[in-house]
């Protein structure tokens, strides 16, 4: 008769099992009725990687991803290495870890951790600050492996690799100029009109959308025409620009009456920008 008995590995290392077997009648050979097997359990690690950020992130700013490796056991974890595969768009900018030690490679673009032992309930954190001037979805992919046994490597509960996508919002650095324009008469004068000239310039690093110019009169001005899509409400001017490439510039002239009502000498602020 065939015994078949299941168990639960204990710690790494040779158990020996013994086993006999006895009956009520009379056994004439008793060398024959034990056995004995020596077992080498093999030690095993459940590694797990987990990886998060957290804020909102915006084109040519750093921003940092926190990665967690941790060792659920029962064995430790031997010759264990970090990778982390960085978006082909995105650049590392630096790696912080007390333990392991970590290096960016950067012809596979990759932070790789030297290999490192990890206790059954120990944790490693390994900060990597990168950086990208492409808007958009990101996806970051790591992993962890070990010199021993992993019977969890794909999960559950403790997968070896983790993903992680991030959002980084487009950055238009504008800067916006306003002068006389060329040919207006200076100093201005109480009674006529005025011309004025606005330029603004994108220095990217991404195209900026939605593009508009907003100039705001001062007392004793009335706007009266411009050369671009302009309209006004009281004596804010907003004229549509729409979309402007990184390095390019726009600009457009604002005419204006001055009040004839406005004293010799006296100094009118006025104030535009492009948010």
């Amino acid at each position: 008769e065939l015994v078949t008995i299941s168990t639960l590995a204990g710690l790494e290392g040779e158990y020996v099992n013994s086993a006999e077997v006895r009956n009520d009648a009379h056994d004439p050979d008793l060398l024959n009725n034990s056995t004995a097997i020596t077992t080498t359990i093999l030690p095993a690690a459940n590694l797990g990687i987990t990886k998060t950020h957290s804020g909102e992130f915006y084109a040519g700013e750093p921003f940092l991803y926190t990665l967690e490796i941790f060792n659920d056991g029962p064995s430790t974890a031997v010759d264990m290495v970090i990778t982390d595969t960085l978006p082909a768009d995105v650049d590392f900018v630096d790696v912080v870890s007390v333990f392991p030690v970590c290096d960016y490679v950067l012809a596979s673009h990759q932070v790789i951790c030297d290999p490192s032992t990890l206790n059954s309930g120990q944790t490693a954190i390994v900060e990597i600050q990168v950086s990208t001037n492409i808007s958009g979805f990101h996806v970051n992919e790591a992993e962890t492996q070990s010199a021993i046994e992993d019977l969890y490597q794909i999960g559950p509960p403790y997968p070896n690799t983790t993903s992680l996508t991030t959002f980084i919002r487009p950055v238009a650095n504008l800067t916006i100029e306003k002068a006389n324009a060329i040919g207006a008469t200076l100093p201005a004068v109480a009674g006529t009109q005025h011309t004025y000239a606005i330029t603004v310039t994108n220095a990217g690093p991404n195209i900026a959308s939605g593009l508009i110019i907003t100039d705001v009169l001062p007392a004793g001005m009335t706007y009266v025409s411009s050369d671009g899509t302009c309209a006004d409400i009281g004596a804010v001017v907003s004229c549509t620009v729409g979309t402007l490439a990184v390095g390019a510039s726009t600009g457009l002239e604002i005419l204006v009456d001055i009040d004839s009502s406005v004293s010799d000498g006296i100094t009118l602020t006025n104030v535009a920008f492009a948010p």
